[in-house]
C-alpha cells in the first residue's frame, strides 16, 4: 500500500484519531475514483501474471483471508466494491443503475465470504467489477453535492469518504495479490 494510504488507513483502523471522512477532505472524488482506476489496472496487470497455483487452495491452508487464493481475493474485493458503491448511492440518495451482463457477471461470483475462482473467472470478474466501477464513478460524482450519512460501522461517509475507502480496500488486496507472485 502507498506510503499516503498506508499513514491513512494507521489513523482511521489502527490509532483510530481520525475518520474516513475527515481524511477524505484531502482529495476530490475525482482523485479518488482516478486512484481507484488505478489500483485496479494494477491488480489486472498482476493477476494476468500470476501462476496457475496461486489460484489452487494449499492442501494445509489455514482458515482465514491471509491464506485467501488469488480467486478468492478477487471475489470478496470484487464482492466489497459493489458494496461501497451501493452505499455511496445511498448516501447521495439514489440507487444504482444495474449495467449490463458486467454487474451480472460479478454478482454470480463475487462475495464477502470469497468463492474459490479460476484464473480465467477471476480476470473475467475483475474486469467487469473495474468496468462496472467506470460506468458508476462519473454518475456518483455528478449527484455528489457534500451529502452525508452514517449507516454503517464506518461512521458519518460521504462520497469521498466511500471512494477512499474503496481505494484502501483495493490496495490492501493488491498487497495480497502482488505477495503470490
Amino acid at each position: 500500500m502507498s506510503s499516503p494510504m498506508a499513514t491513512i488507513v494507521q489513523r482511521v483502523f489502527t490509532e483510530k484519531t481520525s475518520t474516513l471522512l475527515e481524511e477524505s477532505g484531502a482529495f476530490t472524488a475525482e482523485e479518488l475514483a482516478q486512484l481507484c482506476m488505478d489500483l485496479r489496472q494494477q491488480m489486472h496487470q498482476c493477476l494476468e501474471n500470476l501462476p496457475e497455483s496461486a489460484f489452487e487452495p494449499g492442501e494445509d491452508r489455514a482458515e482465514g483471508e491471509p491464506e485467501w487464493t488469488a480467486g478468492e481475493i478477487i471475489s470478496h474485493n470484487s464482492d466489497r466494491l459493489l458494496w461501497a458503491m451501493e452505499e455511496a448511492a445511498t448516501t447521495l440518495g439514489f440507487d444504482l443503475p444495474r449495467m449490463d451482463a458486467s454487474f451480472e457477471l460479478v454478482k454470480k461470483h463475487a462475495a464477502r465470504t470469497p468463492r474459490l475462482l479460476g484464473s480465467v473467472v477471476a480476470l473475467e470478474v475483475l474486469e467487469a467489477a473495474t468496468k462496472y466501477a467506470m460506468f458508476v464513478h462519473p454518475i456518483l460524482i455528478a449527484a455528489d453535492h457534500g451529502q452525508e450519512t452514517d449507516r454503517t460501522h464506518h461512521g458519518l461517509m460521504s462520497l469521498t469518504a466511500w471512494l477512499l475507502l474503496m481505494c484502501i480496500h483495493d490496495g490492501d488486496h493488491l498487497d495480497q495479490l502482488q505477495a503470490r507472485q
